[in-house]
């Protein structure tokens, strides 16, 4: 009886949200958005809908409006950072909306399993206390893949750095400018760092000028080396000193920096290798000599 009346009440909250959204998508204020957007183009695409957006993008629509809202008065000057980090095309807002929309889908599935097996007397309904664990542990989970990703990344972009300032002094002591030797390398390499440096391209090609350029792609990266790096690039470049010089002291300081943090990870790794040794294998090893001479004694 608890079970059906559980199942009932899934279905009903189910069937509620969908119907809800569905409303949402089809109001007068929906559509007129989507009508006025094509013409208004100083209005931010995350006061917006869009069809260009994924279809739970559209259903959680309603949650787009209060995170707008929220975000107004609210930093999000962090997790902006993080997405823009990590290359990804997507706003502050559309991260979150896919944020609810994954955990709401896995909270939706536990409950579905949770119903199942209450109905069937396998599981106490208690369990059924666990449903705001799952949503959060979802939440919490897909912020830190995105950590993940960015910390990720930024080893990339540290590891391609040094062959990049190599071959801006190659190209740099043939006689090329800096930005020549720039476009040059990105287009040669397809790594991460040269992705950064095409918003470099970018931002000169626009109109702005490449040091401003260059520190806004340190400032946003925020990483020692290339912060370090950029600042003497600058300095060299508004005094007019040699490059070529800099650019391969920057390579082997990088190479250097990329030695320690690997010498500094081996460090950790072999501390981290030492709880299994200690905890596992050695138990079960002094276990293996000592049982059967336990079991002689016996």
């Amino acid at each position: 009886m608890i079970g059906q009346i559980a199942l009932s009440v899934l279905f009903a909250v189910t069937l509620g949200c969908g119907i809800a959204s569905l409303t949402f998508m089809l109001s007068p204020v929906s559509t007129f958005r989507r009508r006025l957007t094509p013409y208004l183009s100083g209005l931010s695409q995350d006061m917006c809908f869009s069809f260009r957006r994924p279809l739970y993008r559209e259903l959680f629509g309603v949650f787009r409006i209060y995170l707008n809202r929220f975000y107004r008065t609210q930093p999000s000057g962090k997790l902006a950072g993080l997405l823009e980090i990590s290359n990804r095309d997507q706003s502050v807002v559309d991260f979150r909306i896919t944020q609810i929309a994954i955990s709401a889908l896995l909270t939706g599935i536990f409950w579905v399993l949770f119903c199942l097996l209450l109905f069937s007397g396998q599981v106490n309904i208690v369990f059924g206390l666990l449903a705001p664990a799952v949503f959060a542990g979802s939440f919490w989970c897909i912020e830190n893949n995105l950590r993940r990703y960015v910390k990720k990344r930024k080893q990339k972009i540290l590891n391609e750095m040094p062959s990049a300032f190599e071959f801006l002094s190659l190209s740099v002591s043939a006689g090329e400018g800096v930005l020549d030797a720039i476009k040059r390398i990105c287009f040669i390499s397809k790594g991460e760092f040269s992705i950064e440096l095409k918003k470099v391209l970018i931002g000169v090609s626009s109109g702005d000028t490449l040091e401003r350029c260059l520190k806004r792609m340190a400032a946003k990266l925020n990483i020692v080396s290339i912060d370090r790096a950029v600042s003497q690039i600058i300095t060299a470049i508004e005094r007019g000193t040699p490059l070529a010089d800099i650019l391969i002291k920057q390579a082997k300081e990088a190479r250097n920096a990329t030695r320690v943090a690997l010498i500094e990870q081996a460090g950790k790794k072999e501390i981290a290798m030492m709880f299994p040794l200690v905890f596992f294998i050695l138990p079960v090893t002094i276990l293996f000599a000592i049982f059967p001479g336990i079991q002689i004694f016996h």
